[in-house]
């Protein structure tokens, strides 16, 4: 899937992990090779190991850019290949990590799949934030790592894991829906967990009923109705119209100004847009003439 030259595995990394190991593992890894924003799903995974109800998956989704991003700043953060290996060793043991937690229920009939997925973004220039030292860096990364990463099947242990490219034709969480119904034409009636730190990829909530996010840094688990909060920090609904006036702190930049804002807030708080399907509210924001009437036209999220 990914390589480095001079990379060495982590020590078992190729030998059936049992969670009494794990645990010990993680606090091994976090001095020395399980970057700060990874560390905490690691625990989280292992935490929910020890309960009888625990939350459980079919279908696993890991943006590499967020990983990278979780290893920039990460101890040596100027040593660009420092970064890069320890991205290769998060993608590593979150594997591992994964594989353990879904052998857990070994009589599941349905077979997990980890797909890792390199997302590319091509959105027009209206929609995106200025250019910051940190989506630069990030920038590098992404060049640098695309060189690498390839199209790929395999088995660990019992868990499959792909890797796909993304993003060429439509926005990532668009092929991702594409590619998944090749895979598995029964996909959208599976339990999907996403784990990324780009709020565009959240929009694939709507293509599958259960469906959660994992958070880097918390190891929190969050679903739909929490998205607006975390992604706006405002209450109104998750969904593309809202994302694209309110933006988000990592791409998409707001074309309004924050009392326009709570213009909408107050909004939506009174046509009580919680409860409105999506062509209302876009109806709604049409009518209060905040942005020009094609805005919403150039991008399909």
């Amino acid at each position: 899937m990914l390589s480095a030259k001079g990379y060495v595995r982590p020590d078992k990394l190729d030998a059936p992990m049992e969670w009494h190991e794990i645990k010990e593992e993680v606090s091994a890894f976090n001095d020395i090779s399980i970057s700060a924003g990874t560390l905490p799903i690691l625990n989280s995974f292992y935490n929910w190991s020890k309960l009888r109800k625990r939350p459980t998956w079919d279908i696993y989704l890991v943006n590499i850019l967020t990983i990278i991003r979780n290893c920039i700043g990460y101890k040596d953060q100027f040593d660009r290949e420092k970064v890069a290996r320890q991205a290769i060793a998060d993608i590593e043991v979150l594997t591992k990590y994964i594989s353990s937690y879904t052998s857990i229920d070994r009589m599941d009939p349905v077979e997990p799949k980890l797909i890792f997925y390199y997302p590319e973004y091509h959105l027009p220039e209206i929609y995106l934030k200025p250019p910051s030292k940190s989506r630069d860096e990030l920038s590098f990364y992404h060049q640098q790592f695309s060189k690498h990463v390839t199209a790929t099947e395999s088995f660990f242990e019992s868990l499959k894991v792909i890797t796909t490219l993304v993003g060429r034709r439509y926005l990532p969480h668009i092929d991702l829906d594409m590619f998944l119904s090749k895979l598995d034409h029964k996909y959208k009636y599976k339990r999907v967990c996403l784990i990324s730190g780009v709020p565009l990829d959240y929009h694939f909530y709507r293509f599958v009923p259960h469906f959660h996010l994992l958070r880097s840094y918390t190891g929190e688990v969050m679903t739909k109705d929490k998205f607006s909060e975390m992604v706006f920090k405002y209450k109104v609904p998750f969904n593309a119209y809202t994302h694209l006036l309110f933006g988000d702190n990592k791409m998409i930049r707001s074309p309004l100004t924050p009392t326009k804002k709570r213009m909408v807030v107050e909004l939506a708080e009174k046509k009580k847009w919680k409860f409105q399907p999506e062509y209302v509210i876009l109806k709604d924001i049409q009518n209060m003439n905040l942005v020009d009437s094609g805005y919403f036209k150039g991008i399909k999220i």
